[in-house]
């Protein structure tokens, strides 16, 4: 069976490989993480250099060139300004287009203590803002007791433009 490569966009500390690893699918998925904050990025590399499955990433640019199954946006968007969202979306789109893949995008409000400042994307605005720049984006929303989470899984429709232009002009737009 192929390996399942997956980008984890803003890995953080790389929670997410960490809770994948426990579990019977971990041996079948190739991991590259991307983490931009260089101190959070070099925790990030000591805390998964053993582990042969994973690679770590610094560079946009190195990661447009890439090829992915699945692209995971966990709780990133909040904290990125409406220039990196393109960016980010640029590239994301670029990364799943050849396999058709997955980017799945979740956030969760109200957030965490060090961001409390950070402004959470509404999923609604969001699915919209997937749907203009070429995904298909089922989407789900949770609330509980004045909480809400939204998780957006949303696929690179075929011959579907991804000017870097047309995409950070989107952005703005989403941010209005």
């Amino acid at each position: 069976m192929t390996a399942l490569a997956v980008v984890d966009w803003g890995a953080g500390l790389g929670r997410t490989v960490k809770e994948i690893r426990k579990t019977q699918s971990a041996d079948r998925i190739r991991w590259t993480l991307f983490e931009r904050n260089e101190e959070t990025g070099a925790k990030l590399k000591t805390l998964h250099d053993e582990d042969p499955d994973v690679t770590f990433s610094t560079s946009i640019e190195v990661l447009s060139t890439m090829s992915a199954d699945v692209v995971l946006l966990t709780n990133v968007l909040h904290v990125l300004r409406p220039e990196e969202i393109a960016q980010a979306m640029s590239a994301i789109h670029a990364i799943l287009a050849e396999r058709k893949g997955v980017l799945i995008a979740s956030e969760i409000y109200p957030l965490l203590m060090p961001e409390q400042k950070a402004v959470p994307v509404p999923a609604h605005h969001l699915a919209n803002f997937l749907r203009t720049i070429g995904f298909g984006v089922p989407q789900v929303n949770v609330e509980v007791a004045g909480c809400s989470a939204s998780c957006l899984a949303a696929q690179v429709k075929s011959g579907t433009a991804t000017e870097p232009n047309f995409i950070e002009t989107e952005t703005v737009k989403m941010w209005r």
